[in-house]
């Protein structure tokens, strides 16, 4: 019994370095492809979820809190007989790191499909390897339930986990999930503002390169707030991002036409769309925007020509 606990605990002590390396790889594979927030650091929640553990266990179960007692026995034993205890600590200690340490990495790998689910276009495929490599591998989770009862839970964990994992990175990198501005444009139709705003404003979080969104944005601005120096900046940021092609510059430039029209003046219009026709003099944006600004002139004249002398 004792060959096949340091047997288990060994197996799981090798399987606890390397599904801590796969939960960094993945973790790694995911933040560059931004599929959560970069802020996120591994380190930072490596130190959360097993250093701050382990540190708790060993001060309450081994006396080390300030007007706590040692609560297991083996250490009262071993120091009623003044005998040396660190066997015995390692002997606690590395069970203990092994199942704090799996669980860790389990909990890991389950929050990195968690965002992968929510945030990107692979839930069908982590749902078809989960039923898959889930059915498969239930033997090997339920032996491990049979050995180590619930200490086994983050081993079990792994034991799916990784191979879903693995056959998701092989298909490349998840395509994120496009914000979904339904909720925003409805909330708009009832009157409501501040609220549609700040949906907006969270789902540019998830995709901060989302054209329609942002210009969703300026137009609430311009139409909504009347503010038409917000709408401007943005429509401008988006023009000058790298990733903007052509048409989506055109367009725009358009919108933000369309608002210099309603809340400045005409010339202010004209102005916006010339600027089309001299980044693209040969393009049918260009040609679009003279046909624009030769409207706006047209309707210049007229007016002018029926105000009263």
């Amino acid at each position: 019994m004792i060959l096949f606990f340091i047997i288990l605990t060994l197996l799981i002590v090798l399987v606890l370095a390397l599904s801590v390396r796969v939960a960094g790889h993945y973790w790694e594979w995911l933040l560059e492809a931004g599929c959560f927030d970069r802020s996120a650091r591994l380190d930072n929640w490596a130190v959360k979820g097993l250093a701050v553990p382990m540190f708790l266990w060993l001060a309450f179960n081994f006396g080390l809190a300030p007007g706590h007692l040692a609560t297991m026995p083996e250490v009262e034993l071993a120091h009623a007989s003044a005998s040396d205890w660190s066997v015995i600590l390692l002997q606690l200690l590395l069970p203990v790191t092994a199942v704090v340490g799996s669980c860790w990495a389990g909990v890991t790998l389950s929050w990195l499909v968690v965002q992968l689910i929510s945030r990107t276009e692979a839930r069908h495929e982590i749902r078809g390897a989960g039923i898959f490599w889930g059915a498969l591998l239930s033997p090997v989770v339920a032996f491990i339930f049979y050995a180590v009862g619930w200490y086994g839970l983050g081993l079990a964990m792994l034991v799916v986990l990784v191979p879903v994992l693995r056959d998701l990175l092989a298909l490349g990198t998840p395509k994120p999930l496009s914000p979904v501005y339904f909720y925003a444009l409805e909330r708009l139709k009832r009157g409501e503002h501040s609220g549609p705003e700040m949906e907006i404003i969270r789902q540019l979080e998830r995709r901060e390169d989302d054209f329609e969104g942002w210009m969703l944005l300026a137009g609430i601005y311009a139409n909504y707030f009347g503010d038409l120096n917000e709408a401007e900046r943005i429509a401008r940021e988006v023009c000058r991002q790298p990733d903007t092609r052509r048409e989506q510059w055109s367009e725009a430039l358009n919108r933000l036409a369309d608002w210099q029209l309603k809340l400045s003046s005409a010339a202010a219009a004209r102005a916006v769309l010339a600027e089309i026709c001299e980044s693209m003099p040969h393009s049918q944006f260009a040609d679009a925007a003279r046909r624009r600004i030769q409207k706006l002139t047209v309707v210049r004249r007229e007016t002018r020509a029926e105000e009263p002398r």
